[in-house]
């Protein structure tokens, strides 16, 4: 019983860090959905797939634009609310 209380304590206290990371990154799921489309990709190219490669990377690319302008954002609007040196966390 305690162990399963101790689970989800920490489950719940990296939930919490997590949904302030995203607070404050707006653009890091996006980057994050690049990386997995990205694995996808290079799975479909050693299958031979180079249709639905091509059509993903399309999609792979649009991921990781939007997430860096998002990134770029947050980076301006978040500046102010940092101390020097201090790392968004």
């Amino acid at each position: 019983m305690y162990c399963a209380l101790r689970i989800y304590s920490v489950n719940k206290a990296v939930v919490t860090q997590l949904k302030r990371y995203f607070e404050k990154n707006w653009g890091a799921p996006f980057i994050i959905a690049f990386i997995f489309l990205i694995l996808f990709i290079a799975a479909d190219l050693s299958f031979g797939l180079f249709s639905l490669a091509e059509k993903i990377s399309v999609a792979a690319f649009v991921a990781l634009s939007l997430g860096v302008v998002l990134q770029l954002i947050c980076f301006v609007k978040y500046r102010d609310s940092n101390t020097v040196g201090e790392v968004v966390s």
